[in-house]
């Protein structure tokens, strides 16, 4: 299968999940503490690898790439990174790090990408990572995709994909780039959205509150994932559920809403305009000792998007499902070889 899908395999169906946001090079500083100011602290063990939420959550599906549903259909998963690099398409498959993790050894399509030139340097993240603690500084000066860009590459293929009838695809977001992406999905829905041979579903992450105007995507996701840190910052502290009964009135009518909670695990809920919603509770994986959080949150939400697009499970079932992945992931470092610990 290509990495845009067809609507139909010869022995099931597949989607392609189209994944919107920024790649990394993360450089991991692992202690035992988080240093005091102005001091000189050695780490145990220096980590560098490709990161990015986008870049993580595609790492994690790569390694489902067909899975069977409920009734034992056989699924196919078409993946594809659409975002921007440093340096140019040639060199940078050859030399850049990153972008030779995604399509090399991930084996992810980057041909909706855009490469910006070699006046820039690739986004870096250097993490500060303790048994208690993650601090992040990261440097970005690649400047992000235009909604015309993103119409632009995309239009001809989802034209091409929806003539030939029975298309699904999944389209999830990172939380950034607000306008831009406020402007991206407001055409996917005037342009595809009803249509009779192409099945659209829109999901967004919610991470960082300090993001201008990221309020301005909620009416808009079909599928909505938020960080804890995010709910905390809306003035609920401890109170998952709490949050999503409020937040649940800013979004579109039947979205389903998860909020990730750390070792509580998940929360969610679907956002029934009728009645009064009931929420959910997914437990996390018991861990004795957590071995990498980095990269926990991207997880779950690969493991919702298997959950209700390849499996058609309920989205209180891809909760469950995603906070099992997601606990295998830390009770290991990085992200290879889940699909031999869990099977889905």
């Amino acid at each position: 299968m290509n990495s845009w899908g067809d609507a139909n395999t010869p022995n099931g169906k597949s989607v392609t999940l189209f994944i919107v946001g920024a790649a990394y090079q993360d450089v991991i500083l692992h202690t035992d503490k988080y240093p005091q100011e102005d001091s000189k602290y050695r780490a145990s063990a220096v980590t560098r690898r490709r990161g990015g939420n986008g870049g993580n959550t595609l790492c994690v599906l790569n390694q489902y790439r067909r899975v069977k549903s409920k009734t034992g259909v056989d699924v196919d998963l078409g993946l594809e990174f659409i975002g921007v690099f440093a340096g140019d398409r040639a060199n940078a498959e050859k030399t850049n790090s990153v972008v030779m993790d995604l399509t090399k050894r991930v084996g992810i399509s980057l041909s909706q990408s855009i490469f910006r030139g070699n006046q820039y340097e690739t986004p870096t993240a250097w993490i500060i990572s303790t048994p208690d603690s993650r601090t992040v500084i990261n440097y970005n000066e690649v400047p992000e995709m235009t909604a015309s860009e993103f119409i632009e590459r995309l239009g001809p293929v989802l034209d091409a994909r929806s003539a030939v009838g029975g298309y699904k695809g999944w389209f999830h977001f990172e939380g950034r780039n607000v306008v831009e992406v406020e402007a991206m999905v407001q055409w996917l829905e005037k342009t595809y959205r009803g249509s009779k041979t192409l099945t659209l579903t829109i999901s967004i992450e919610f991470e960082k509150p300090d993001r201008g105007g990221l309020e301005r995507l909620l009416p808009l996701a079909d599928v909505a994932f938020f960080s804890r840190i995010y709910a905390e910052s809306t003035g609920f502290a401890n109170a998952p559920t709490g949050f999503l009964d409020n937040v649940r009135r800013q979004c579109k009518p039947s979205a389903i809403l998860y909020v990730m909670w750390g070792s509580k695990g998940a929360y969610g809920l679907v956002n029934d305009y009728k009645t009064v919603p009931r929420t959910f509770h997914a437990p996390a994986l018991p861990i004795t000792k957590p071995v990498d959080t980095i990269g926990a949150g991207d997880t779950f939400i690969a493991g919702v998007i298997i959950g209700l697009a390849c499996k058609d499970a309920t989205p209180e079932e891809a909760a469950v499902l995603a906070s099992a992945l997601a606990g295998t992931k830390c009770a290991q470092t990085g992200f290879d070889g889940l699909s031999t610990k869990l099977v889905l």
